[in-house]
């Protein structure tokens, strides 16, 4: 869990954003009826059985507290997380139809496009039938929801057979924009959002819904993730090569990996969930349990997989890690680099990162100096001139060398990615570029900006659609393809 809100800390606060985008944040929790819960408990169960074995889990999260799934929704856009695959997280944007697969484990995701009703097109009349309840009403979390019966004509969930193909019923509120999760994709058919779906006795209902602002690039992979050619991480049921003559083999048994060599020799049995590359002699190994260690070339265990979560740091060359909700740096030999532990550590840009201690932000540098002690409420940005702090609901701009404020008065400011420029706005919709000390140098008169890349910044003017270029001065330039 503590890996996943990292994610969501860097996704909002290490990207280069100008304007803040309102979302319903939902919480799902899942039930079952007494049917479902008997045969869950019978001892009679496959205890091999992958699907009940999932299925126990999230609900043993849910009894304590936990989600089974959580989606972020904007008007045009969502993000879902479930709690069985806190590695992986799905990013939807409804307008360019496109959609990310993020793997957190490998920093990776790839991209592909949607289809069907959430993106525009219409659905396929002989795949479902809708029935839109008249007169039936339900409050769920302070939502007035209707009733939609929805009824498959062919099954999209499950082969089964010649058994009926069960009817759902769905409570879905007008006043969230629609999305999808997991393999329910007809909840794009609903005119808003299904905060309760009831599928033969399993229930998936919303427990929490709040209203929060996050960044617009907080639907957008992350900083530092590489785009994959192929499939995102490791595929179930297929063998995976690691380097160095190293495989991880799939056991269709237990669900899990093994760690083998290109000669067929088994070298551990099959106890993981996800095994690395190989890197240096080490392969990072995450078990049934998810806990993160380390084994080596034999297959030996040589850091204890009690790990939250371990990542390879492209820029240290080293490993950050999670324990007991505490982050840090170590090398392969499970050594702590720094000799110390923060709240949150986010991952290297350049020649810095951010990090926590007692709810404060701060700025330390590659060999674990703290450069901005962790004083600040958040900060969101920063590059090797400055830092952007968010104190209260006040934009500030600070110095990253003598930790001085040099710039505030405005509703937003964002770093421009260039000297002596800065992204600012006065009211939340028209942005132009201001100096230190606050002059005008690009007028106000853009409803969208981006930082400057080589010298051009992509802008949309007030009122207008079309995305341009200009430079420094503000003058329009040939778009840069």
């Amino acid at each position: 869990m503590r890996f996943f809100l990292s994610l969501l800390f860097i996704s909002v606060f290490s990207h280069s954003s100008f304007a803040q985008v309102p979302v319903f944040k939902i919480a799902y929790q899942i039930s079952l009826n007494q049917e479902l819960m008997d045969e869950l408990n019978s001892p009679d169960m496959d205890e091999n059985d992958e699907e009940l074995a999932s299925l126990k889990a999230i609900l043993a999260e849910t009894e304590k507290g936990g989600f089974a799934i959580q989606v972020w929704s904007a008007k045009d856009k969502f993000l879902v997380n479930s709690s069985m695959a806190e590695d992986f997280v799905q990013i939807v944007d409804k307008t360019t139809k496109k959609v990310y697969h993020l793997n957190l484990s490998d920093s990776s995701f790839m991209q592909s496009e949607g289809a069907g009703p959430l993106f525009g097109e219409e659905a396929a009349e002989d795949q479902f039938q809708i029935e839109f309840v008249a007169g039936k009403t339900e409050t769920i979390s302070g939502y007035p929801c209707k009733l939609a019966i929805i009824s498959p004509t062919i099954d999209d969930l499950a082969a089964l057979g010649d058994e009926e193909i069960p009817s759902i019923q769905v409570w879905y509120t007008e006043n969230i924009p629609a999305y999808t999760f997991g393999a329910f994709d007809f909840l794009g058919n609903l005119p808003g959002a299904a905060l309760k779906v009831d599928l033969s006795g399993v229930q998936f209902v919303a427990k929490s819904i709040t209203k929060e602002q996050v960044s617009t690039d907080f639907f957008a992979p992350p900083v530092g993730f590489q785009e994959s050619a192929g499939d995102l991480g490791m595929e179930e049921g297929e063998d995976m090569e690691l380097g160095e003559d190293m495989i991880a083999y799939y056991d269709t048994t237990s669900g899990l990996y093994g760690l083998k060599n290109v000669n067929d020799e088994i070298l551990t049995q099959p106890l993981f969930t996800s095994l690395s590359e190989v890197r240096d002699g080490i392969i990072v190994a995450v078990n049934s349990e998810y806990q993160a260690g380390f084994l080596n070339l034999q297959g030996k265990t040589v850091l204890p997989l009690t790990y939250e979560s371990i990542v390879y740091d492209d820029v240290l060359g080293a490993y950050q890690f999670s324990k007991d909700g505490k982050f840090g740096i170590m090398d392969k030999t499970g050594k702590n680099l720094w000799g110390k532990t923060y709240d949150f550590l986010s991952t290297f840009e350049g020649n810095h990162a951010i990090f926590m201690e007692n709810e404060k932000s701060g700025i330390l540098n590659k060999s674990g100096q703290i450069i901005i002690p962790a004083t600040h409420e958040s900060i969101l940005q920063y590059d090797e001139h400055y830092f952007v702090v968010l104190d209260g609901e006040k934009f500030k701009i600070f110095d990253l060398k003598s930790n001085k404020m040099i710039l505030d008065g405005f509703q937003e400011l964002y770093l421009a990615n260039t000297p002596n420029l800065f992204i600012a706005s006065n009211d939340g919709e028209k942005y132009g570029f201001v100096n230190e000390k606050g002059t005008t140098v690009i007028p106000f008169v853009y409803s969208m900006v981006s930082p400057f890349f080589d010298g051009t910044a992509s802008v949309v003017k007030l009122g207008e659609e079309e995305t341009i270029q200009i430079n420094t001065k503000g003058e329009e330039v040939p778009v840069n393809e």
